[in-house]
């Protein structure tokens, strides 16, 4: 077996640590993009809730669960979001949940969420 020259072993070695420092700056910059997209929902989740809260609070106030079941069924038919539920803040179960389309119910909620 014949051994590499000295300047086809740099050759390599300088091909692997760019390599290497190249899917490193990669795997950081898709992380970085994951954070801010996380952060980007998570504003436009507080603005939901922040607009909803005056809107809603006499309609849960006085148990008019039906107004706001009718409230978030036109929300997420107009495609602002796919999910938007009232929970129960004892068992943080659904009282009142609007959906794009059927799934799982068991699936609970960010826990970002639930600390808003």
């Amino acid at each position: 077996m014949k051994r590499l020259s000295l300047r086809w072993r740099t050759l390599l070695l300088t091909l692997l640590v760019v390599a290497g420092i190249s899917l490193l700056g990669l795997a950081l910059v898709i992380q970085e993009r994951i954070d801010s997209t996380r952060q980007q929902y998570q504003n436009e989740a507080k603005t939901f809730i922040l607009a909803l809260r005056p809107m809603l609070g006499n309609a849960v106030v006085i148990g008019d669960l039906a107004t706001v079941q009718q409230t978030f069924d036109d929300i997420v038919r107009a495609e602002a979001l796919q999910r938007i539920a009232l929970l129960d803040p004892k068992t943080r179960k659904p009282i009142v949940d609007a959906r794009d389309s059927p799934t799982d119910l068991t699936r609970q909620p960010p826990a970002w969420f639930l600390a808003l």
